[in-house]
């Protein structure tokens, strides 16, 4: 199968300025969590649009993820089954300030991994990447 790969990674300052924060880190990672599973579900265009007033991108090129994943998302469910659960299987950290996120989620016949970046500043935590992919073999 084509490789399902949806990036939003992004530091703009411009951006920054506007998007909410995040005070606690916990609060983050519950958030994201939350955007995985409920994109996970098929929710993906309610869970895009929560997630745009704390990413570090445009709303624009958060569209183009919802418009993109529109057009994916009937082959997953076809090819991938109903979905089963979701496990958050690593937190990896890049010094103190970048956090990388990675869950499996499963489905009936195959997982899917997802990743989520986030990012503090002297403010606190952004969304500064969300990416989905077949590609769990990756993470090995």
């Amino acid at each position: 199968m084509k490789k399902l790969c949806i990036i939003l990674a992004a530091c703009l300052i411009a951006a920054a300025a506007q998007a909410k924060v995040f005070k606690d880190l916990n609060d983050a990672i519950e958030f994201s969590t939350a955007t995985v599973n409920a994109f996970s579900d098929g929710d993906y265009e309610e869970a895009m649009n929560t997630l745009k007033p704390y990413a570090l991108v445009s709303d624009s090129k958060i569209d183009a993820m919802i418009e993109q994943t529109k057009r994916q998302w009937p082959v997953i469910t076809i090819n991938y089954g109903h979905k089963l659960d979701t496990e958050q299987v690593r937190k990896e950290s890049l010094g103190s300030h970048v956090i990388q996120l990675t869950y499996i989620v499963r489905y009936q016949y195959c997982p899917l991994l997802f990743k989520v970046m986030l990012y503090e500043n002297d403010e606190g935590w952004y969304i500064a990447g969300f990416n989905f992919s077949d590609k769990v073999y990756e993470v090995f």
